[in-house]
């Protein structure tokens, strides 16, 4: 399982995400960026959002996003 604290890179935010996959964790970390922070998603934010990914090693079935149920539908393309 893939987590990520927003609070980590964006001082104040509560959001935290987790995720099977990185690419699944970073659609959400972009869609989130746009949305909440109004951030442009460059190739730089990509990398330092994907600095403060976590793995916990634990398995998961599903993916989800503590922040939001909609998960499965990033608003922006995957920051890849």
């Amino acid at each position: 399982m893939k987590t990520l604290a927003c609070g980590e890179i964006m001082s104040g935010c509560a959001a935290t995400f987790a995720a099977a996959t990185e690419d699944a964790l970073l659609a959400q970390a972009g869609r989130h960026a746009a949305e909440v922070h109004g951030l442009e998603v460059t190739p730089d934010v990509v990398e330092l959002v994907r600095s403060h990914i976590r793995d916990d090693g634990k398995p998961d079935a599903t993916s989800s996003n503590r922040e939001t149920s909609e998960a499965s539908a990033p608003l922006v393309s995957p920051i890849v």
